[in-house]
């Protein structure tokens, strides 16, 4: 009976164990499902929105900000980007692949880019990534690797989105 008492108290205190799933198990579970269904993105007959506040990006040292583009590795013989962190895009950049990855409904993204300039006036940039941008990087990219910080991105996505950013407050 004691014993019996004694499992019955263990199986309350940690309910993964009655599951068969380990701690582990049950963090990585919940990490994908928050991934999945992030709070900043809205989803419209298989268009997604998000907006992109500049403004809320941590300033980071010019030092940093200089070397944005050392910061990108560009794998032998191939026409993608291999991430390194430190360079201006990345948290958009994330986020777009993020989409790619866990989102698979999405079949069109369309980011408001916006931030305050010097004379106080707020500029907004559109950008657009179509379904066959979206298929590149859910090809080259995998959930267990953007789990790891490890992403790749298309040129051609990051060729936009460096635009975007640029024409930012011009």
């Amino acid at each position: 009976m004691f014993v019996l008492i004694l499992s019955f108290c263990v199986f309350l205190i940690n309910p993964s164990l009655l599951s068969g799933q380990s701690k582990k198990e049950l963090r990585r579970q919940k990490k994908l499902e928050k991934l999945a269904n992030p709070s900043w993105l809205t989803i419209k007959k298989g268009r997604g929105y998000f907006k992109d506040d500049k403004n809320s990006y941590v300033k980071r040292v010019a030092l940093e900000a200089n070397e944005q583009n050392s910061g990108r590795l560009v794998s032998e013989g191939s026409d993608f980007y291999v991430n390194k962190s430190g360079y201006d895009y990345e948290r958009l950049e994330k986020r777009i692949i993020q989409v790619a990855l866990f989102v698979p409904e999405v079949a069109e993204l369309e980011i408001e880019v916006v931030a305050t300039c010097k004379e106080n006036y707020r500029d907004v940039q559109f950008l657009i990534i179509y379904g066959h941008d979206l298929e590149r990087l859910r090809k080259t990219n995998q959930k267990q690797n953007f789990i790891k910080n490890y992403i790749v991105t298309d040129p051609q996505v990051f060729s936009r989105l460096q635009l975007v950013t640029e024409n930012l407050c011009k």
